[in-house]
């Protein structure tokens, strides 16, 4: 059972958390808390016990702090880089062709692979327009919100490209079908074969042709 916090009759319906907490609803036990796991609470009626989340609020304020950092950082680096607006245009245009589809992709991976588990800067430059104030550690999924996109799209995405990569030209698995998709006209505002049509054709010739990627990128 989750810990709780007990109001020790004060009667009152706000109160800060007290440097003693039950380890369970029926125990009195008491261990000490540290100063940083000092929480606001709202106790519903008197002598009642709330649960809350261990989480220290000293802990929850750094992530809020970490978070305010890196978000407008990355945010202004991906913002920075060659072929952003391209990318950021072909969201939710997914009826593009497989060309286009390809450098969107391909840029995704790039951005990610250069700014996960690094640290941030706090030296302004052109392509850090937004430094931190103090050296940050950058998750894949701080770089994932930056560009727009979930989990799921980008594990999906990278074994796309992977695909296209390895059937496409000068690929190990090089195939006649995928060369020719990616070497059509690309014209400005027309409908292309689409991401779900490439990802089919995709899959379909990697079957024929017993090629695989890892599940998980």
């Amino acid at each position: 059972m989750r810990p709780a916090i007990k109001d020790e009759g004060t009667g009152a319906e706000n109160m800060t958390a007290k440097r003693t907490r039950s380890t369970s609803y029926d125990d009195n036990e008491t261990v000490p808390m540290q100063d940083d796991e000092l929480l606001e609470v709202r106790l519903p009626k008197k002598g009642r016990s709330t649960e809350f989340s261990f989480a220290t609020a000293g802990r929850a304020q750094k992530l809020l702090e970490k978070k305010k950092e890196i978000k407008p950082y990355l945010f202004a680096a991906v913002q920075a880089r060659d072929g952003y607006c391209d990318f950021h245009e072909m969201k939710g245009k997914p009826n593009q062709h497989p060309t286009v589809i390809k450098n969107i992709y391909t840029f995704a991976r790039d951005f990610v692979k250069e700014y996960d588990d690094r640290m941030t800067s706090a030296v302004k430059s052109a392509a850090n327009p937004v430094p931190t104030e103090v050296r940050r550690r950058i998750s894949k999924v701080d770089c994932l919100e930056a560009l727009g996109r979930d989990d799921t799209w980008y594990t999906n995405s990278m074994q796309d490209l992977l695909l296209l990569e390895i059937m496409g030209p000068g690929g190990a698995h090089e195939d006649a079908r995928i060369v020719a998709l990616l070497d059509g006209p690309v014209i400005a505002n027309q409908t292309g074969l689409g991401v779900t049509k490439l990802r089919g054709t995709l899959k379909e010739v990697a079957k024929e042709k017993g090629v695989s990627v890892p599940f998980k990128i």
